[in-house]
């Protein structure tokens, strides 16, 4: 899917301002004293676009998607007996019993929305789940009866940028576990970069980007699907040469990981002249 976003921002023009010179007047009027005239104001030119200091969590929704399943790989849970798990990414699920390639989580996310099964217990106790660089917190996602499947919804955090995601351990039982994952919270992606395509500002994200100096072209490549979102692009620093004046930008989603930004300046026709230039980048996806 192909989505252009064009933003066009354009440095306002600043006429000199002359003062008028006072003329001669009757002898019965005074003269008045002669007004200076006004200093020259300097030419307006557009700064850089602002820049990305906060990235806003946002919930994405998946097809339910199991990344956990004790039955398929590492048999019942002992009681007392700490097991880690591999949330984000697309390597090590099978291995956890879990969808092969992963649920599309990407590494950002901070916490996931989960269903969590006590499975085939064969006594009564509870289970803990959290993030895997986290001490263990006093409570408790599932309490469970013997010989009865327990499920529970709740919301968990997790480490981010890493593998393992969380830990989960179990009190009695021994007692089987099933985590299927129904969606996500990240950060929305959002980046501030210069003319060489250095990161200013936000990132997260943000795999590579792809610059060749002078190419007014910068190619993002991102961690996530980003077929269905929308990305707004704004470049407003001045470039030399465009008749209306500042830089212009423009977005492309080339696929489901990679987007395109070109910056430039527009012609009177509408063309775009390329040019490095600072730009700020945001997908609502």
């Amino acid at each position: 899917m192909r989505k252009w976003i064009h933003l066009v921002t354009a440095a306002a023009a600043v006429a000199a301002i002359t003062a008028a010179s006072v003329g001669s007047v009757s002898a019965a009027v005074p003269r008045p004293s002669a007004v200076p005239a006004p200093a020259s104001s300097a030419p307006v030119v557009n700064a850089a676009p602002p820049l990305v200091t906060v990235q806003e969590s946002v919930y994405v929704a998946i097809i339910p998607c199991r990344i956990v399943d004790t039955r398929l790989i590492g048999g019942p849970f002992a009681s007392r007996q700490v097991r880690s798990y591999n949330v984000s990414g697309s390597v090590g699920f099978p291995a956890q019993g879990g969808r092969n390639g992963g649920c599309g989580i990407p590494s950002t996310a901070t916490a996931i929305a989960a269903s969590m099964t006590a499975v085939g217990p064969t006594g009564t106790g509870y289970l803990r789940a959290w993030p895997a660089n986290k001490n263990e917190p006093n409570a408790t996602l599932v309490n469970y009866t013997k010989g009865i499947n327990t499920e529970n919804g709740a919301i968990v955090p997790i480490q981010a940028g890493a593998a393992p995601g969380i830990k989960a351990k179990n009190y009695a039982g021994p007692t089987g576990l099933v985590i299927d994952v129904t969606g996500y919270f990240a950060p929305q992606i959002a980046v501030s970069l210069d003319a060489t395509g250095g990161i200013l500002g936000g990132g997260l994200g943000i795999n590579d980007v792809v610059h060749t100096t002078g190419s007014g072209t910068y190619l993002l490549e991102t961690d996530v699907d980003i077929s269905n979102c929308i990305p707004t692009v704004i470049s407003t620093s001045p470039l030399v040469g465009g008749l209306l004046g500042g830089s212009q930008a423009q977005a492309l989603i080339v696929d489901a990981n990679h987007i395109q930004v070109q910056v430039g300046t527009l012609d009177l026709a509408g063309i775009l002249t390329l040019g490095d230039a600072p730009i700020t980048l945001s997908l609502n996806c």
